[in-house]
């Protein structure tokens, strides 16, 4: 337990917030009854120093040490904040200099070395100082908001965005005005957060309203569909317009042409707009699905990866299909399908297995009638009315129709 009362946070860091300081203090009070109660109390103070709004009223002031016995000293308010703070405490010199040296300030240099205790408590004090700033921060950036679901502005006016902004919850941020070729003037063209994403109850949500059409998008995007992609390219360039490449497959164009762009021929641009182009990689090459059923696993896998397809094996029973073979397939023989695709066959583990009852001790016709009740074939043989083996054994299990032989006997 630390006695001494610690630094106070403007004698550690003379340009800390009074105000953070004031928050501070009350958090170290030494009376339990004089700290926050809880921590939604915590959170208002930090959120009213962050706005700004943050009083005195609940602030506590931190009893300073007495020298050589001598009572506590009373705290003192800086007069230039008009806030209440806390006077360093008075030193034994200081204490010892007598009505006529009470106005006096001690000049001698004070003793560098720290106690252990000291030491402590400064570490406390920066720890706690630490912990404020750092919630303090989370609070800023609304790390412990409620997440609530960003609303699409677009296309509305800034009147329509600023109601929408605030009746889902959020704040209106800033606003700026650009140049758009789509979205008519004085209507939103861009925001962020964007439409739809997840953001904290309050956040501010910044917009872009369009100033209309940019007076120099003059320049009339040509049609370079058909085109190879070199002279597409050499053709945009040339008109001062940037451009974006993708390959895609076609059924329609060779590989290495022009097969759609964006935007459309005719359409307005600014030199330095992108024009997006999509390369034709030629007609996707398909495969059609084979009959697998009936094939080993071993089989049906390596056809399927010959055609370039991938394969999920599951297991199941048959009644129809010897274990160890394909019963069954998704997608069916004869679709088409794309090289990467994905297929599922499923092999057999064999008929369903059924335990076998046990007969032994039963008479012949009681045992053939339980036998044949299950699924199995009974097959007697000996002489006598009454079962003394049965093979396979009761309680084991096979196949239904396998057959089960009885032993009777006397």
């Amino acid at each position: 337990q630390v006695n001494e009362t610690p630094l106070l946070p403007h004698e550690i860091n003379p340009n800390i917030d009074p105000a953070l300081e004031q928050i501070i203090l009350k958090c170290l009070a030494k009376n339990p009854n004089s700290r926050f109660q809880t921590a939604n109390e915590l959170k208002t103070a930090l959120n009213n120093y962050l706005s700004g709004n943050f009083t005195s009223a609940a602030t506590v002031v931190l009893p300073t040490a007495a020298a050589a016995g001598a009572a506590a000293m009373a705290g003192a308010a800086y007069a230039s904040s008009g806030q209440t703070k806390v006077m360093p405490s008075i030193n034994q010199n200081q204490h010892n200099q007598g009505p006529n040296n009470a106005n006096k300030i001690n000049t001698a240099p004070p003793d560098k070395k720290k106690s252990p205790k000291k030491k402590i408590a400064i570490g406390i004090i920066c720890g706690i100082i630490g912990i404020a700033i750092i919630i303090a921060l989370l609070f800023a950036f609304g790390c412990f908001a409620k997440k609530i679901t960003v609303p699409d502005l677009s296309e509305m006016t800034l009147e329509e965005a600023t109601a929408t902004i605030e009746k889902a919850g959020f704040t209106p941020g800033t606003v700026v005005y650009d140049f758009d070729n789509i979205v008519e003037k004085d209507k939103v063209c861009g925001q962020s957060p964007s439409a739809n994403t997840e953001a904290p109850e309050g956040s501010k949500i910044d917009i872009i309203i369009s100033k209309g059409p940019d007076s120099d998008a003059n320049i009339s995007v040509p049609n370079i569909v058909g085109m190879t992609s070199t002279d597409a390219q050499k053709q945009l360039e040339a008109l001062g317009l940037k451009f974006e490449t993708t390959q895609v497959f076609n059924d329609q164009y060779a590989v290495g042409i022009v097969c759609e762009q964006d935007p459309v021929p005719n359409s307005k641009l600014a030199k330095g707009d992108t024009v997006k182009i999509s390369i034709s990689k030629g007609k996707e090459e398909k495969v059609t699905m084979p009959n697998l059923v009936g094939i080993s696993e071993g089989d049906a896998t390596a056809t399927l990866e010959k055609l370039g397809l991938s394969v999920t094996v599951k297991t199941g029973t048959s009644s129809t299909v010897a274990s160890g073979q394909v019963y069954d397939q998704s997608p069916s023989s004869g679709t088409s399908l794309k090289k990467g695709d994905s297929v599922t066959i499923w092999v057999s583990t064999g008929k369903d297995q059924e335990t076998i009852p046990d007969v032994v001790g039963l008479d012949k016709n009681t045992a053939i009638s339980k036998l044949e009740g299950a699924g199995f074939v009974a097959v007697s043989s000996g002489t006598g009315n009454k079962v003394v083996s049965q093979s396979p054994s009761g309680g084991s299990k096979a196949e239904k129709g396998s057959k089960v032989t009885i032993t009777l006997g006397d």
